[in-house]
């Protein structure tokens, strides 16, 4: 089922500046919207594990009305650290609050966990500044040399690299790719090393990225960008398993219908296959994969955030930020439409809502073109995704 909305992109909000930084050798990265005159934000949280940084600002309740930045970023919970490098970057240019002689920008994100693919590293502060330094290169017409430090894989030399210019064009070096006249999406920023359909083996699993897509009535604009990371599979338009969890035929399963599930987890289990490591897995009872969905997902995500799916809704509307709030709430009818299951308690499924105020509209027209925005940008975050970390991504496995 398509809408009738007219295509809209990141190049239709010019005050708000988008850039990635990744390492495809380590499988991460982050992503970055700064809005340098500062955008009104909202935020719903809905899934059971987050890792978020100063969320609690954006309540409608508290004091600070605009933020300059969110960042989404790889890493699980060290991934947070990406959010300090992209504030002091934005200090050294003058963007924040002005305190005492100070710039003090306001920096809010939200990160996933990708810790089970690629080499032993995560997004950390210069990870993050080189994103914010992209952002910027968009808006500038520049192009930047990546500036990725030995820490981020250890024993890895720090070598330049090429800014990409096609979704999931990536060569395995550390780089910066910002967003110009056609959004980056797949293999990229906090996409680097998402992947959905964990409720088997992590091996099972398929590879996904970072969409973005936009919607227009008139002159009120919606863009989402979500890096999706579920526990669950995602389903397309028809409602067709398109990535998540596979079988030993390649075939994508409904993780809803018990039966699959349970035949393939019993599988696992005289396969000796459980998802742990090969030296724990003779620790588990033979019958221990061979459960029901909910047990399945319970084994699969029993570390808090082992998963995630976050996004954000840019919108050049007057909000306020409750009603920011709100339409981020609206806007996980999408993550409920393409995910199944969503929002589970291995999940930290989140969503940003910033809006600059550009432009006076009916809130709920602003709400339901975020939530058609967010549903194909979760598409596109799946099919744009390349192969990789030892995954088909939904390319591969649709012919």
């Amino acid at each position: 089922m398509t809408n009738a909305f007219e295509q809209a992109s990141l190049c239709d909000m010019p005050e708000f500046l988008c850039g990635h930084a990744q390492d495809s050798q380590a499988a991460t990265g982050c992503s970055v919207v700064v809005a340098p005159e500062g955008a009104t934000c909202g935020v719903d949280v809905r899934g059971g594990g987050p890792a978020t940084r100063v969320t609690d600002l954006l309540k409608p309740e508290n004091m600070v009305e605009k933020v300059h930045a969110v960042v989404l970023s790889g890493g699980s919970a060290f991934g947070l650290a990406a959010s300090t490098g992209v504030m002091e970057e934005l200090a050294s240019r003058g963007i924040g609050f002005e305190i005492c002689g100070a710039h003090v920008p306001i920096v809010t994100g939200a990160c996933l966990f990708d810790l089970p693919y690629g080499a032993a590293a995560y997004p950390d502060a210069a990870m993050g500044a080189a994103a914010a330094r992209c952002a910027f290169a968009a808006k500038e017409g520049a192009t930047l040399a990546a500036e990725m430090t030995a820490r981020l894989v250890p024993g890895m030399k720090s070598k330049d690299a090429r800014t990409t210019d096609q979704a999931g064009a990536s060569d395995g070096s550390p780089s910066e790719t910002h967003d110009g006249p056609a959004p980056l999406e797949g293999n990229i920023g906090a996409g680097c090393g998402a992947t959905v359909g964990k409720m088997l083996a992590p091996e099972q699993a398929t590879k996904s990225g970072l969409g973005v897509c936009g919607y227009r009535l008139g002159d009120v604009v919606a863009v989402a960008m979500v890096a999706v990371n579920a526990l669950g599979t995602v389903v397309d338009e028809s409602g067709t398993p398109i990535a998540g969890h596979r079988d030993s035929q390649e075939r994508i399963l409904n993780p809803l219908d018990p039966v699959l599930i349970n035949a393939e987890a019993e599988a696992n289990a005289r396969r000796g296959n459980h998802g742990m490591k090969t030296e724990d897995a003779d620790a588990r009872p033979a019958n221990a994969a061979a459960a029901d969905p909910a047990t399945s997902a319970t084994n699969a995500g029993s570390k808090p955030c082992t998963n995630t799916t976050i996004g954000i809704v840019l919108t050049n509307a007057t909000l306020t930020k409750a009603q920011a709030q709100k339409v981020s709430s609206i806007a996980h009818d999408a993550y409920a439409r393409r995910i199944k299951p969503v929002h589970t308690s291995a999940d930290g499924d989140t969503i940003f809502t910033m809006a600059s105020g550009k432009m006076n509209a009916p809130f709920d027209t602003v709400a339901i073109l975020a939530t058609e925005a967010m549903d194909g940008a979760i598409l596109r975050a799946v099919r744009g995704a390349c192969a990789a970390c030892g995954l088909p991504a939904a390319r591969d496995l649709q012919g």
